[in-house]
């Protein structure tokens, strides 16, 4: 399974954490998010070596964000994870199963949206940095 699913979603989802860095999102309209996203690269760093996954198809990936404030991952179509959402700023707040995580909007437009999230992970004992490039999926 893809890296995205072990440290993006799993630790979005799955345990509490605070996104930091650069605080100078390139929102515009935060319910410009409404709709659906297919993942086009991740871009990680942990302990200061760089992964690049961009071998994503078309559509393989796709969060959706409803206008209700509810969401949903597909892979391939099929959606296997509902989630609730709220945009506060330049920050993305999501929970599933009473677990909320948060990532940095560094950038939403109408067609593109870049998530960054950082983590301190203690059983390696490095930071792990996640930027996640989406663009609209029609």
């Amino acid at each position: 399974m893809k890296k995205f699913f072990y440290f993006a979603f799993a630790a979005l989802l799955c345990c509490t954490m605070t996104a930091c860095g650069d605080d100078d999102g390139g929102v515009g309209n935060p319910s410009d998010i409404i709709g659906e996203w297919s993942i086009v690269k991740e871009v990680y760093v942990e302990d200061g070596e760089t992964d690049i996954d961009d071998e994503y198809a078309y559509g393989e990936y796709v969060w959706g964000f409803n206008e209700d404030g509810t969401g949903y991952i597909k892979e391939d179509g099929y959606v296997y994870e509902n989630f609730t959402y709220r945009v506060s700023g330049n920050t993305l707040f999501m929970s599933e199963d009473g677990y909320e995580g948060s990532a940095v909007i560094k950038q939403l437009t109408a067609s593109s949206l870049v998530l960054y999230e950082e983590e301190y992970d203690e059983e390696y004992d490095c930071m792990i940095q996640a930027t996640i490039y989406f663009e609209r999926y029609e």
